[in-house]
């Protein structure tokens, strides 16, 4: 008896001795195998999550129980085919390279339906549409008249005529019409009996509201116009390098409120202005209207030399964006330069951050977020990560799904591309209206266009409903991050 108990006391010592180091080398990422010198290989790890949730994971032709989201543990370095599929959704493919002790994540994968869920909004013909930035409104455009064009509200789906059927202005043709991000008033410029007039709407009322305001411009052919969203009572028109001040509440006109100009901003109160050498700031109601110097340097008129207009936008009250009439694209970030010219627009995110910016036939994104190498002997600063370079006539972009994806129009299709080199193509959603412009909303999920042919009103699916969708986006609406007016 007690040889057998001296028996078993050494036989579970050694199997202890035996198996605690493996499970400590296992529990550490190290598996044995017979094709290394060492018998041990230190491994990695892929970790999916997917919308809508789950999916099901093969690698490399092995089917995993788990459904995402899942982490596949103790995986040896090399490349696997990684094919993550659901029923009623397209499957998601890709090539992917573990290396030993590393972890790939991939917790943005969107996965698309089999079939788009489009809905018909207004069965009538429209020739284009107009997104207001930032807020719940589409301007529709049934001809150039200004009393055909119709108020959308998207995210009640509720559409209206702009002017009442009584008003002089219906016959008037729109010539230009000027927004701002997060503002829900538009300004028409019309063309009426050989006279051009102002119109200063606002959205966001049961009955929309029409203002003609054109006593108060100095000229007829303002290049741009603005307003800050927070204080539309004040609007400012550049002529050339003249930037005029007019006071809708006072009903008074400031010409002449900065001189020699190349372009401006209002924001938080103050008008920033881009002159030469030097970047201006002046109290926006007028007050205290002595301008001063935000920033001067030599770096500035080196930077603008030999060049026109620009749009100045501060996208965020850190990240000052300057776009240039010839498609010149800077930011107050290094390396300031990032496009010399050739860009057509840029769309950035709602934190300011990250921006989506795109040329005739090149899509990107920039991201301010990213760290930069510590060891490098320059400073760098970031550089666009040029994710789609196959376009023949790209007009717009939005992200998707937060900032992993960007949803695009090229020609008569509108495209999503994921975001970060992850090395999936660019998917064909739909095709729109010739000459027709998209929107889409990440409160909604949805994509907003007309018909090819008839015109009508449409919005497809491109983010699958989800249990937390709708709560996440009430809860960013609550901090502010995306206003719905």
């Amino acid at each position: 008896m007690v040889t057998l108990r001296k028996i078993l006391f050494y036989f579970f010592v050694a199997l202890y001795l035996v198996l605690c180091p493996l499970i400590i080398l296992y529990a550490l990422g190290y598996i044995f195998t017979p094709k290394v010198e060492e018998g041990f290989a230190k491994t990695g790890l892929m970790h999916f999550e997917t919308l809508p949730s789950g999916a099901s994971v093969s690698i490399a032709n092995r089917q995993y129980a788990e459904r995402t989201p899942t982490t596949v543990r103790n995986l040896l370095a090399g490349t696997y085919d990684v094919k993550i599929s659901r029923p009623g959704y397209r499957s998601w493919t890709q090539t992917i390279g573990i290396a030993p002790g590393k972890a790939v994540a991939f917790d943005k994968i969107l996965l698309m339906p089999d079939e788009l869920k489009v809905k018909t909004l207004i069965p009538q013909s429209f020739e284009d549409l107009l997104p207001v930035p930032a807020t719940r409104f589409l301007l529709l455009f049934q001809t150039k008249k200004a009393g055909d064009l119709v108020v959308f509200d998207w995210k009640d789906e509720i559409a209206r005529p702009l002017l009442a059927g009584d008003t002089p202005f219906r016959d008037a043709l729109i010539v230009r019409s000027f927004v701002t991000r997060k503002s829900p008033f538009v300004l028409l410029l019309v063309k009426m009996k050989w006279q051009t007039r102002f119109l200063w709407c606002q959205l966001d009322k049961e009955r929309p509201e029409v203002k003609d305001i054109s006593d108060l411009f100095a000229g007829d052919d303002p290049s741009d116009i603005q307003w800050e969203s927070e204080n539309p009572e004040n609007l400012f028109a550049l002529y050339g390098g003249r930037l005029d001040r007019m006071d809708l509440k006072k009903r008074q006109l400031h010409t002449g409120f900065l001189e020699n100009i190349q372009g401006f901003d209002p924001f938080r109160g103050k008008i920033y202005a881009l002159r030469a050498s030097a970047l201006l700031q002046t109290n926006s109601s007028g007050e205290e209207g002595r301008e001063a110097v935000a920033e001067r340097g030599a770096f500035l008129e080196d930077l603008f030399r030999n060049t026109g207009t620009f749009r100045v936008d501060f996208i965020s009250g850190r990240t000052l964006c300057f776009f240039g009439a010839k498609g010149e694209f800077f930011t107050n970030d290094l390396p300031y330069r990032f496009v010399s010219e050739g860009l057509r627009g840029y769309q950035p995110d709602s934190g300011g951050r990250k921006i989506a910016l795109w040329k005739k036939d090149r899509l990107g994104v920039l991201d301010f977020t990213k760290e930069m190498r510590r060891k490098e002997l320059f400073e760098r600063g970031p550089e666009i990560d040029w994710i789609f370079e196959k376009g023949m006539d790209i007009t717009q972009a939005y992200f998707v799904y937060g900032t992993s994806h960007v949803l695009f129009r090229d020609k008569e299709g509108v495209f999503l591309a994921p975001v970060g080199g992850s090395g999936v193509p660019a998917e064909k959603m739909v095709t729109v209206r010739e000459g027709s412009s998209v929107f889409y909303s990440d409160k909604t999920g949805r994509l907003y266009y007309l018909e090819p042919g008839r015109g009508h009103l449409l919005s497809v699916d491109i983010l699958p409903e989800w249990a937390g969708f709708s709560g996440m986006f009430t809860e960013l609406e609550g901090q502010g991050q995306e206003p719905a007016k």
